[in-house]
């Protein structure tokens, strides 16, 4: 059978609502502020539309993902009057050539901070710890050496001894 007008339109509906809700709240989170129960029910709701997309039951589709916008709705609901807010984000951008980039310190602030700029490219802290990483361990191995600062030769920060006078 072959999913009707009203299937495509609560598809398109609960992926915006989705979409928007992990804008808001960043990728995952807003479940983790819910209670146990209310994580639970929402987790029942998306497995039994999981189940009716794969198993091609539209009609089943059509009930469900209406029961799961009105389960990111709760969830919105709930984190908001236990006193939880969404998180801002702060970012560094750096432009390199034709290129911006933004990095921001972790992957929840990476998905809602390329959401706010398209053609820029966003890294977390971590993924660039990871690349570093990586890189110190092929140019020198893989222990991450110590930093040997060399003394400044004694007197050279005495004020005088030079044009400018500090």
């Amino acid at each position: 059978m072959i999913p009707n007008e009203a299937y495509w339109k609560v598809i398109a509906q609960l992926d915006a609502v989705a979409r928007n809700m992990e804008i808001k709240w960043g990728v995952g989170r807003l479940e983790l502020l819910a209670s146990n129960e209310l994580r639970e029910k929402f987790k029942r709701q998306e497995e039994k539309l999981n189940d009716a997309l794969q198993e091609g039951r539209h009609a089943d589709v059509v009930t469900l993902a209406a029961g799961m916008m009105r389960g990111w709705d709760a969830l919105d609901k709930s984190a908001a009057s236990a006193g939880h807010s969404p998180p801002s984000v702060d970012y560094w951008e750096v432009a390199r050539g034709d290129k911006l980039y933004r990095v921001v310190k972790s992957s929840v602030e990476a998905s809602m901070a390329s959401v706010q700029g398209n053609g820029v490219s966003v890294v977390s802290v971590d993924e660039l710890l990871g690349v570093y990483e990586h890189r110190h361990e092929q140019v020198y191995g893989k222990e991450i050496g110590k930093v040997n600062i060399t003394p400044l030769p004694e007197g050279l920060l005495e004020k005088g001894g030079d044009d400018l006078g500090f």
